[in-house]
């Protein structure tokens, strides 16, 4: 499993660049959910405020040990909201997946409003990511990759709170 997990996530490094190239993280504080492998970290961690991430694996130092929900629920402070690899429960219900993390990223966008919200996934789950997105107090711009594997058919969606003070999107 570990091993699978590490591989699949090296060869999907291109999220977190194009995430680090779209977003200021400046003195942002970020949470990431379901990150057993927080690739975003590296890009980002000069940046940023604080980060905090979560998984059921620990593939990685700073990742908590703990679900989803728990961690959404003793989470103080969001700035920056990241979940890449959502996945979709709803549709596949395999045990393997998270089957709060939809709840979680509503309940930390509700209670902290973040500046950005990045959502990712296999394109056979878009329509829990755009259920995610249906939020009129977010502008929304996607990144998508094409490929006949259906694992690397993947969506990204980044939304920005409207009315910001400051871009955080370099467009």
């Amino acid at each position: 499993m570990t091993e699978y997990h590490y591989k699949y996530l090296d060869s999907k490094n291109y999220r977190y660049k194009e995430t680090a190239k779209r977003v200021n993280f400046s003195g942002k504080h970020v949470v990431d959910l379901c990150s057993g492998n927080t690739g975003l970290y590296e890009y980002v961690k000069d940046k940023v405020a604080s980060y905090r991430a979560c998984d059921l694996f620990k593939l990685q130092p700073i990742v908590e040990q703990v679900d989803d929900w728990e961690f959404a629920q003793s989470v103080t402070v969001c700035d920056v909201l990241v979940c890449f690899g959502v996945g979709g429960y709803e549709i596949s219900k395999e045990q393997i997946e998270s089957k709060t993390v939809t709840n979680s990223i509503r309940y930390l966008m509700e209670k902290f409003f973040p500046a950005v919200v990045v959502i990712e996934s296999i394109k056979t789950y878009q329509s829990i990511l755009e259920g995610i997105a249906d939020n009129d107090r977010y502008t929304k711009d996607y990144y998508k990759t094409d490929s006949s594997n259906w694992l690397d058919d993947r969506v990204i969606i980044f939304m920005e709170k409207k009315n910001a003070s400051s871009k955080q999107s370099a467009k």
